[in-house]
């Protein structure tokens, strides 16, 4: 027989969207991604300082993102939920993702909550 052997492999979370814009592939950190939008038959992936082109469709863009950290609440906006009340002002916000929205602020609050009350003294 022959030794079988075992190969341990660790996983390392993405931190980063890939997309391909203006012919170049681009690798955008998740921390930087603001919102996400379409608008015609292009999606725009908007930082704080730049928008990226991209014929990703939203939905498959919205597959690669962490889906604690950003949520789609419209049709056409999927937005950083830590970039929210920034940009609330500025988004549709349709009724249909409006209780996700809602949902998804009271689970990270809830998160919060509890990592501040079982913090080790």
């Amino acid at each position: 027989m022959q030794d079988l052997q075992i190969q341990i492999v660790q996983y390392t979370p993405r931190t980063s969207l890939t997309i391909i814009s203006m012919g170049r592939v681009i690798s955008i950190p998740f921390s930087e991604i603001v919102r996400i939008y379409k608008k015609e038959e292009r999606t725009i992936v908007v930082t704080k300082d730049n928008e990226y082109l991209s014929g990703a469709k939203l939905y498959l863009l919205q597959r690669e993102l962490p889906e604690n950290d950003f949520l789609r609440v419209h049709q056409s906006h999927i937005v950083a939920l830590d970039k929210w009340d920034e940009l609330k002002r500025d988004i549709p916000l349709s009724m249909h993702y409006k209780k996700q929205l809602g949902e998804q602020f009271r689970r990270r609050l809830d998160s919060q909550y509890r990592t501040i009350l079982y913090r080790p003294v």
